[in-house]
This record gives C-alpha cells, sequence and structure tokens, in this order.
C-alpha cells in the first residue's frame, strides 16, 4: 500500500511539471516572408499552436526595428505538420511605419523533409 501511494504521489508530482506554464524564449523558425499585408511567420506546430501562442517584441536599435517572437505557451499537441504554421502579423500590430528596416532576430531552422 506505501508503494502505491508513493507512486501516485510521485505520478501527480510529474504532471504538475509537465503542466507546468513554459518560459518564454525565441523560437527558432521555420520561415519568414513579408508583402504589404505585413511579416508572416512559419513555426513549428504540432496542430495547437497560433497567434496567441506567441508574443512580439519590438525594439528600436541605432535606426533598425529589431523584432524577436518569443513563443509564451508550448504547443503539446500530436500533429504531423512538416511545415508548422503560418502566423500572420500586420505591420500595425507589429507598430511598424511606412520606411521602416527591420531585422529579425529569430534564428531560421529546418529539415528538408521532401524529395
Amino acid at each position: 500500500m506505501k508503494t502505491l501511494i508513493s507512486f501516485l504521489s510521485v505520478l501527480l508530482s510529474a504532471s504538475f511539471v509537465m503542466a507546468a506554464p513554459q518560459a518564454p524564449h525565441i523560437e527558432k523558425i521555420l520561415g519568414v516572408s513579408v508583402d504589404e499585408q505585413g511579416v508572416h511567420l512559419q513555426v513549428m506546430s504540432g496542430g495547437c499552436t497560433n497567434k496567441d501562442s506567441f508574443q512580439a517584441l519590438v525594439r528600436r536599435q541605432r535606426g533598425v526595428i529589431e523584432l524577436s517572437f518569443e513563443r509564451i505557451n508550448s504547443d503539446e499537441c500530436l500533429a504531423h505538420l512538416p511545415f508548422g504554421e503560418t502566423l500572420n502579423y500586420s505591420y500595425q500590430d507589429l507598430g511598424l511605419q511606412l520606411g521602416d528596416i527591420i531585422r529579425i532576430k529569430n534564428s531560421v531552422e529546418f529539415r528538408v523533409s521532401f524529395p
């Protein structure tokens, strides 16, 4: 009986650790594109990532706008999405203006997964 209680307490403790909120971190992205609508990030996803999963950080640095995107909510879903999810940010969402020079701070990393 003591063994069962010990096992259950360890299991319960582990589930709290797994459910703990993720510390924000600058995420590696699969790609980025821009057009007249705004900035589009391609990010890793298991099927539960959306714009609310990220926080956009905007920093003005010597005439250049540095953008970094931090993941604030983890994606624990298990869908197979080799090309991730595209998140769309309008220039207005990011507080950007015509003529701003932008630098994306997130590193780009992907796996070639097609012939």
